[in-house]
């Protein structure tokens, strides 16, 4: 049973790399370019923090020092749970939907098996 939520969770993994990398700009993102300042919340499949963006390439200065929302969530415990579906819902509508009462998705990334959602 173990290999199998194992084996699903690696390719969740890949499939969340190939459709979840979105940036407004095309330009890569990672965890490199935040830095954490306070923890939000915490859940069964991850955790939301405080992060401030840090422009380690230069080619981001509008975003540098802006506080953002990092949601992190555990792609193996998604597996397990048979939850990945409502995470790439959630990613998909954050990042359509652009209202005044609706955290905007600027940034999706996965690595190391933790899909991280960056909302404003």
């Amino acid at each position: 049973v173990c290999v199998c939520v194992c084996v699903h969770a690696t390719s969740l993994v890949h499939a969340f790399m190939s459709v979840v990398r979105h940036t407004p700009d095309g330009l890569p993102v990672s965890l490199e370019n935040f830095d954490k300042v306070s923890t939000i919340g915490v859940g069964s499949f991850g955790s939301v923090s405080g992060a401030k963006y840090i422009d380690v390439d230069g080619q981001r200065r509008e975003y540098d020092g802006v506080v953002f929302a990092l949601k992190q969530m555990d792609v193996h415990k998604l597996a397990e749970g048979n939850l990945e579906k409502y995470a790439d819902a959630e990613t998909n509508i954050l990042h359509k939907v652009k209202h005044p009462y609706v955290v905007y998705l600027v940034f999706a990334f996965v690595e190391e098996g933790v899909l991280y959602l960056v909302m404003d």
